[in-house]
């Protein structure tokens, strides 16, 4: 048994298997203009999704708009380039910061290093203290 939709009735398209891959297809569409939407928009904080886990994120567009929305998104991977990261040249720093001093611990961590190693070795001597005691 087939279900008939109304043309205004919101059908899934596709189900993206990610919330970035879903937004790229709302983004996609709206710029061809048909109005979509993703169906998981409270579990994006977490980049996964627990209601539709299994399943991906289910990109909604109007049954009215389905054809050609999947037309759309066709041509689009259809036209979309792989970039050759060995060609790929980001160009020269803005700044002349280093990139990392070799060698050197910021003081923070230093500092942390210390009051771990001091709790760690209050436990020891609690620990042998109970034993011996």
């Amino acid at each position: 048994m087939m279900h008939r939709h109304d043309e205004d009735d919101l059908v899934v398209l596709r189900n993206a298997a990610s919330v970035f891959e879903a937004r790229l297809m709302v983004a996609m569409l709206a710029d061809a203009d048909i109005p979509a939407t993703a169906a998981d928009h409270a579990m994006s904080a977490f980049s996964f999704s627990l209601s539709y886990a299994e399943a991906g994120i289910p990109v909604l567009v109007r049954a009215a708009d389905r054809d050609r929305a999947n037309l759309e998104l066709e041509k689009r991977w259809r036209e979309s380039v792989d970039i050759d990261w060995d060609e790929f040249d980001p160009g020269e720093r803005e700044d002349n910061l280093p990139l990392n001093e070799p060698g050197r611990v910021p003081p923070a961590a230093q500092f942390s290093f210390v009051i771990v190693l001091l709790a760690l070795l209050s436990m020891i001597v609690l620990a042998v203290a109970s034993v011996i005691w």
